[in-house]
């Protein structure tokens, strides 16, 4: 009886460890959404932290990426980061999986939720944001890439 407690007590913890598991990814995409809520930064200066965006592009890039901190800003303004959740896409149910699904880059993408809703779609590279949000693109949504 013992054995069987002890067996039992160790799949359990074997289990219960599994499902905590977050990576590294999802800790970075953590601190890169509070760093944008707590202002801190100019938003040029999240870019050049976070971003890998061709010279010739920053320019157009950080005008739709300030509009996009500015929803976060507004959206999170509770700063509550405890209802913030980052999962990998290719782990969404499949019925949740309504986009990106053409893009080889799947692996690398993350849906975040904040109380449940979806917030935003993160491609991180490397420890970069290579996309950032998603757009509809004849009928596929697909994440915007920088």
């Amino acid at each position: 009886m013992k054995i069987y407690s002890l067996i039992l007590v160790l799949l359990f913890l074997t289990i219960s460890t599994k499902a905590q598991t977050v990576s590294d990814d999802q800790i970075q995409i953590k601190k890169f959404i509070s760093e944008i809520v707590k202002g801190d930064l100019s938003d040029k200066e999240l870019v050049g932290k976070y971003f890998v965006i061709e010279k010739k592009n920053v320019k157009r890039a950080l005008e739709i990426l300030s509009l996009q901190f500015q929803y976060l800003r507004k959206t999170l303004a509770d700063e509550n980061f405890e209802n913030i959740t980052v999962v990998p896409y290719a782990s969404l149910p499949e019925e949740q999986q309504d986009h990106l699904t053409k893009q080889e880059t799947d692996k690398n993408c993350y849906q975040v939720f904040y109380n449940r809703d979806k917030l935003i779609n993160i491609m991180l590279i490397d420890n970069k944001v290579r996309g950032f949000g998603s757009l509809n693109k004849g009928g596929v949504r697909m994440i915007i890439k920088y």
